[in-house]
């Protein structure tokens, strides 16, 4: 599965406004897809945001969880070794079910080769297709 076509890089100017993460800040410790998808050769966990939020009447805007939450986690200092990249936000389908099905498919590929996954963002439905 070609996982570069189904997301959309990270806006940083929108994550990190500043000039760049200091290194010992979590987001200077990311592959990070800005420009070029990120090599997932020895990752362990990928985080993928998810813009979706029609299957939630009652939580509108949480389809912008994925940046916000990137905002503030990538601010966070660390202190251990682990190899992280952030994919992007996986681009919505046609419909709902169309999300459900590219995000149940996504993490079932990303498990079998090993790489844990942290959805970020969207609206609680989307438990069911992780």
């Amino acid at each position: 599965m070609d996982l570069n076509v189904l997301f959309e890089p990270i806006d940083l100017s929108y994550v990190n406004p500043g000039d760049a993460f200091r290194s010992t800040q979590l987001g200077a410790q990311i592959n990070l897809h800005t420009q070029l998808f990120p090599d997932l050769e020895g990752v362990q966990v990928v985080l993928i945001g998810v813009p979706e939020e029609r299957g939630s009447a009652d939580n509108k805007g949480c389809a912008k969880g994925a940046d916000i939450i990137r905002k503030e986690l990538f601010q966070l200092e660390h202190n251990f070794e682990l190899h992280i990249a952030d994919l992007g936000n996986l681009l919505i389908g046609e419909n709902l079910q169309d999300t459900y099905i590219a995000l149940e498919h996504i993490v079932a590929e990303l498990l079998k080769i090993k790489i844990f996954c942290i959805i970020l963002g969207g609206s609680q439905d989307l438990t069911y297709p992780q």
